[in-house]
């Protein structure tokens, strides 16, 4: 298989195995703020839904980030770890929920985290009243697999699913859901006949995913559905040569990780305008921006670690620091707007 998604996974497999390791570069490690809080982790998607569990209670952090590490290659069992505020001085996790089979993980503008369970083709919600709050519900894919979620409110209203592949492992699609309706549709487009990686949503609820033209090659398209509906209408400026995860500032500029470098887009989708590429410190595939603009945090599978940048906008970024306590396998990161 010659696709991003498999590529980036057999990466990070590789580097666990090579017990890879890299000290973070922060200004020094100081003990946790207080005793990570946890839980024993329901073994079933039954038990999630049945006991409506509440991971931490009590754990009021509201600035940070989550990050997703893997406990053992396969993915099979892992933890989403709550970050407080800056990890300059690389403190450790202040909250962690236990988590099996999740693949991927991100953040609504209110602050609720998603979580996708690749095994049940499922994505739970945790509320944003606090880092590692309480589950609100789930809501499984009967439409396909998901490998991304993004929403402006997951909570309430729609949540998009980004879906790898649909029939005949071909045509990569989003499906379209709420937690109290399930998933009803799909957006698809003549332009994304290949795998699909990654999607995200504007403050105008139009709807961003990036995949490939076809399932045998290696060409990359971006494809944009305005307010998450119609046909679908491909991005031409798009210039990555892989797909990888992706953000959107509050000018609508979108940030495109591109396995090694991130490409910025602006003034899509009606005149796109690529700028870049910027160098990251190692291979990635997924990223969170904070909502200041002032943060961009990535996943750096390669050393288990998350590295932070400070964002310019069109201009790019620039390295700062990273931090690793904690972490093992790190696949995703999920900066939670609501902190700011």
């Amino acid at each position: 298989m010659r696709i991003a998604s498999f590529f980036l996974i057999s990466a990070m497999v590789n580097a666990l195995l090579c017990a890879c390791s890299l000290t973070s570069t922060g200004a020094g490690v100081s003990p946790p703020e207080s005793p990570i809080a946890t839980v024993s982790s329901p073994t079933t998607l039954a038990q999630y839904r049945g006991s409506n569990w509440a991971p931490n209670v009590g754990v009021a952090a509201r600035r940070g980030a989550y990050v997703l590490s893997w406990s053992d290659p396969s993915g099979n069992a892992g933890a989403v770890l709550g970050y407080r505020g800056s990890e300059k001085d690389n403190r450790g996790p202040v909250c962690n929920i236990p988590v099996l089979n999740v693949s991927s993980i991100s953040t609504d503008p209110r602050g609720n985290l998603m979580t996708i369970d690749g095994n049940d083709a499922t994505v739970i919600v945790y509320g944003g009243t606090a880092l590692c709050g309480q589950m609100l519900g789930s809501v499984t894919d009967g439409l396909g697999t998901p490998v991304d979620a993004a929403s402006l409110d997951a909570a309430h209203g729609r949540i998009y699913l980004a879906q790898p592949n649909g029939e005949y492992h071909r045509h990569g699609s989003v499906a379209v859901c709420t937690l109290s309706g399930g998933c009803t549709s799909k957006l698809r487009a003549d332009a994304l006949r290949g795998n699909l990686f990654d999607v995200t949503v504007d403050a105008n609820g139009g709807v961003y995913a990036v995949g490939y033209t076809t399932v045998h090659d290696h060409h990359t398209t971006m494809v944009y559905w305005a307010n998450g509906a119609g046909p679908g209408v491909q991005i031409t400026a798009y210039k990555n040569t892989y797909t990888g995860g992706l953000n959107i500032d509050s000018s609508g500029n979108i940030i495109a990780l591109d396995y090694t470098d991130v490409w910025i887009y602006s003034g899509c989708p009606a005149a796109c305008v690529a700028h870049g590429p910027f160098p990251l410190m190692s291979p990635s595939g997924r990223a969170s921006l904070d909502v200041r603009n002032n943060t961009y945090e990535v996943s750096n599978f390669s050393f288990g670690r998350v590295d932070v940048y400070a964002y310019n906008g069109t201009a790019g970024i620039t390295y700062e620091y990273s931090y690793d306590r904690g972490m093992s396998t790190v696949v995703g990161v999920a900066i939670d707007p609501a902190a700011e």
